[in-house]
């Protein structure tokens, strides 16, 4: 018989300061090519992001006033297309550590775990490489035991965090062991300048963040969610929808205006599908969390699932208060839910390049 795989405490933490919508749509004037069309465009894709605050760690604060990180200086010319990615990286390796670290500290709090009952360590992050990365700076700061397994899912996307729950799942599953997930994400290093709308939308929507869970077999002192199974799907024909490429000047994110259409025509089948062999049907999901990767993502699951109006509430609200902060958003969901008193089976659902979708399934 297969052990439950209990979801014991989860964390999240945010960088220093947030920005309000509109006060970012007025600061990328600075990072773009000034002109009447693009003055127009601006404003008008950051308020249909449906964000309204982003915790951004390229933030400076100066007086009550807030300016990017010096590394982001003033457009000079078409030609500027600002940091080189190696100056990005070096502000990945040194803001990643911290938010991980109080995201996990507040995690294992929840949990009510001691760093010597962590017996793995699983690391989630697409938006910087450093080795010996953030996960060697965890198990010191976190004083958790040397012999602890290290394993790390990189460049996976926005559901990162996914595949770190089937990682997770299959190391709690060896033997009676606790994992701690860490997911972190610094989206805005990413920031790219210029006046190419697909790269307006993507400054527009992410954010920075992390977010981990204690994820285990051991027995549990209170009532907590089960990670019951996971699974995957990659949508046909589809690679050119999502693309996330590393470039001299960062990671440049590519977003198709096509995907909802390709999710309203093809998700369906496959979560009806994937529920039958976890002997449950659409009708039998009491909740719901949706990584929003946009405000048409969600309304394109939505409408794919013939979902009823307010089933998505928590994926929008977190979507309008922090962003979309790639791998680490999922468990802000699942936080809310389980802390508004959700009922479970909860299905996740999250979206990537590929055009992938991963499914985890909590009960």
């Amino acid at each position: 018989m297969k052990p439950e795989i209990k979801l014991l405490g989860i964390g999240t933490a945010r960088p220093r300061y947030s920005m309000d919508q509109m006060e970012a749509a007025e600061m990328v004037k600075n990072f773009a090519v000034d002109s009447p069309d693009r003055n127009r465009l601006v404003p008008l894709i950051y308020q249909k992001s449906s964000v309204q605050q982003r915790g951004l760690i390229v933030l400076e604060k100066i007086g009550h006033a807030f300016k990017p990180d010096k590394v982001f200086s003033k457009m000079k010319d078409s030609e500027d297309q600002g940091p080189t990615t190696e100056e990005r990286m070096k502000i990945y390796k040194r803001e990643a550590s911290n938010l991980a670290f109080e995201a996990s500290r507040n995690a294992m709090a929840q949990a009510r775990i001691k760093p010597n009952d962590i017996d793995h360590l699983v690391t989630v992050s697409c938006t910087g490489f450093s080795a010996p990365g953030f996960d060697i700076d965890l198990m010191k700061q976190l004083d958790l035991r040397r012999t602890v397994s290290r394993t790390h899912i990189g460049f996976m996307g926005c559901h990162g965090a996914f595949n770190g729950f089937r990682v997770a799942q299959a190391l709690a599953s060896q033997k009676s062991s606790s994992v701690l997930l860490a997911a972190v994400e610094l989206c805005s290093i990413h920031f790219a300048y210029g006046s190419d709308p697909s790269q307006i939308v993507a400054n527009s929507l992410f954010a920075d963040g992390a977010s981990s869970a204690v994820i285990s077999s051991r027995e549990a002192d209170q009532p907590c969610w089960k990670l019951a199974a996971s699974g995957s799907y990659l949508f046909s024909d589809s690679e050119h929808l999502m693309k996330w490429d590393i470039g001299n000047h960062g990671f440049r994110m590519h977003l198709s205006p096509e995907i909802p259409r390709m999710i309203e025509n093809h998700l369906k089948n496959y979560v009806i599908e994937w529920l039958n062999d976890q002997n449950l049907n659409l009708s039998d999901i009491r909740s719901w969390a949706v990584h929003p990767g946009g405000p048409r993502i969600l309304s394109a699951v939505e409408s794919a699932l013939h979902l009823t109006p307010n089933s998505l509430d928590v994926s929008r609200r977190i979507l309008t208060n922090y962003g979309n902060m790639s791998s680490a958003t999922i468990l802000y969901i699942v936080d809310e839910l389980i802390k508004k008193s959700y009922k479970t089976p909860c299905v996740a659902l999250g979206f990537g390049p590929g055009l992938h979708l991963e499914i985890a399934l909590f009960i």
